[in-house]
């Protein structure tokens, strides 16, 4: 499989706009969900990491095979 660098920046520009959506629709409370997320323990931010990469790499497969 070639690595398609056309997909990937497609990707990484959906990533970036989904992100901005959410610090543009919620800026006001942004700083009280970072503070929050600030004070977990990190091995809760590795199972929220892991579970929202398992839940991208499931859109992926689902939309790349459908």
């Amino acid at each position: 499989m070639a690595l398609d660098l056309h997909t990937l920046g497609q990707a990484a520009g959906l990533a970036l706009l989904m992100e901005g959506v959410v610090y543009f629709l919620f800026a006001d409370r942004m700083p009280a969900t970072l503070r929050q997320l600030a004070a977990l323990p990190p091995r809760w931010l590795r199972i929220l990491g892991g579970g929202a990469m398992l839940l991208g790499l499931a859109l992926v497969f689902l939309f790349k095979h459908s």
